[in-house]
């Protein structure tokens, strides 16, 4: 059982990965292109 589990948990790492990975690559081309003030609002809320 658990080696079902550990190969599910590294494939579900891996889409994680690349999902964070697209979602990044989306907010930076949103950024540049859509909304410079997106930018300044996300800093701000740190």
């Amino acid at each position: 059982m658990q080696k079902v589990y550990k190969k599910f948990t590294k494939s579900l790492q891996k889409v994680y990965k690349k999902f964070t990975k697209s979602l990044q690559l989306y907010q930076r081309f949103f950024i540049k292109k859509e909304a410079p003030d997106y930018k300044f609002y996300s800093e701000n809320r740190q």
